[in-house]
């Protein structure tokens, strides 16, 4: 109970008592319990993932594979240009004479052929 010092004092004046006290202490703690719920809450509902995520991740790692297969593809055909472009290596020449058959004029090309040596049957010398 109050105890006021005199009679007339006001009883907002007056010094809480120890329950008062903590009942003040209770009902503050209820907002921090309540402010902390909503916060777990809020946090839970913006911070899960997304439905639809793991198929996007997976595809992410698909698409990588993709471009990582096509960057060494265009690197392969860089030094391919690269070398055809370069004077010393007579690239075209090359490509001429052995892939399409093709010949300077009065020249002959005399092709030998590869011989496939048979494990079981080697020639004898």
């Amino acid at each position: 109970m109050n105890t006021r010092t005199h009679h007339r004092q006001p009883l907002e004046l007056a010094e809480p008592t120890p329950v008062q006290k903590a009942l003040a202490l209770v009902i503050k703690a209820q907002w921090w319990m309540i402010f902390a719920i909503a916060l777990g809450f809020a946090s839970y509902y913006y911070l899960r993932p997304l439905p639809g995520t793991e198929q996007m991740q997976s595809r992410v790692g698909a698409l990588d594979a993709q471009k990582k297969a096509l960057v060494e593809e265009k690197e392969k055909i860089s030094r391919r240009i690269a070398w055809v472009q370069d004077e010393k290596t007579e690239y075209l020449e090359l490509m001429a004479r052995d892939w399409l058959d093709w010949q300077k004029e009065g020249e002959m090309i005399i092709r030998v052929p590869k011989v496939q040596v048979q494990p079981d049957h080697q020639p004898k010398p």
